[in-house]
């Protein structure tokens, strides 16, 4: 399906636009070549998955929303520059050798990525590796435009969908909730699973409080942007049980356009300052208590 409004050619167009500042230039590709592909790409998404919870009317607006989304990331897409930071994720400070090497080339072909991973599996270190990584190394392959557009636009359709659907429960008159069996988020120490609601409530507590403090929590405009990410995809948590961590670090990366040390400083704040030290409160105490979050103990017993 992709061959026939997403070609190589449109792929080539993005990299084309990246490349030259002229605006005249950049319209011009935008307009011919790269336009009706993203307008297609966002059809097919839109209808295939059914985000059909809109508070728009016209769903060719609602396309529109995500053309928009997209068009302020078409400088992100990098191929290169991503499948470098895939490797420095997957290997960190090992095989500097063969990454240098690898690095410093220009143009990147199949046959170089097909080298650099023989280099990689060939060599006495691969054994010590995990499992997840080899296999994410055998699968090192240059990001293509599709697949990089179409996994932003179906992320940002399927968090604008829930956020919609969840503004329809919640404006439903209550006796026609109850009539239908609806209400479920109310939370009552006699039917709870200790458990499982206890974690789900203090979740629901701690975004809550963490977007109302987010601006004394975080100065940085950069972590400000990657708190909010993170905040957001916490909110979703429901309907992402099955995604990994790596899988989530690369979302909120596509979101904000950041390494993944700046997501890993931003999470160890929020966990380390305010989840942690509140969450073993609130299981002792049995309520929610958030204390300013400058003076709360660490885990491991410092203070911050």
């Amino acid at each position: 399906m992709s061959k026939e409004y997403f070609p190589k050619a449109v792929e080539e167009a993005i990299i084309e636009y990246n490349k030259t500042e002229d605006p005249e230039i950049r319209n011009r590709i935008y307009e011919e070549k790269i336009y009706y592909a993203l307008f297609k790409l966002t059809q097919n998404l839109v209808h295939t998955f059914k985000f059909y919870n809109t508070d728009i009317e016209n769903l060719e607006d609602l396309q529109h929303e995500v053309i928009v989304f997209l068009n302020d990331r078409l400088h992100m897409f990098n191929p290169k520059k991503s499948l470098f930071e895939k490797i420095d994720d997957l290997l960190g400070s090992d095989f500097q050798l063969y990454k240098d090497d690898f690095f410093k080339k220009e143009d990147i072909e199949s046959e170089d990525i097909t080298n650099f991973i023989n280099n990689v599996r060939n060599d006495s270190l691969f054994d010590s590796l995990e499992l997840e990584v080899k296999i994410e190394i055998e699968k090192l392959r240059l990001p293509k435009a599709f697949s990089y557009f179409g996994t932003i636009a179906k992320n940002y359709l399927i968090l604008y969908n829930q956020k919609n659907y969840q503004k329809k429960v919640q404006s439903l008159p209550i006796d026609n909730i109850k009539e239908n069996d609806s209400y479920e988020n109310y939370y009552s120490s006699e039917d709870r699973d200790i458990s499982k609601d206890k974690l789900s409530f203090f979740m629901d507590k701690f975004v809550d409080f963490c977007y109302d403090n987010l601006s004394t929590i975080f100065k940085d405009p950069i972590d400000l942007k990657v708190a909010d990410a993170v905040l957001e995809l916490l909110k979703q948590r429901n309907n992402l049980l099955n995604i990994k961590k790596k899988a989530l670090y690369i979302y909120i990366r596509n979101m904000v356009d950041v390494k993944t040390p700046k997501i890993t400083k931003v999470v160890t704040r929020l966990y380390d300052w305010i989840w942690w030290p509140n969450y073993i409160s609130f299981l002792e105490e049995g309520f929610v208590n958030f204390k300013d979050y400058k003076y709360v103990s660490t885990k491991n017993g410092s203070t911050k």
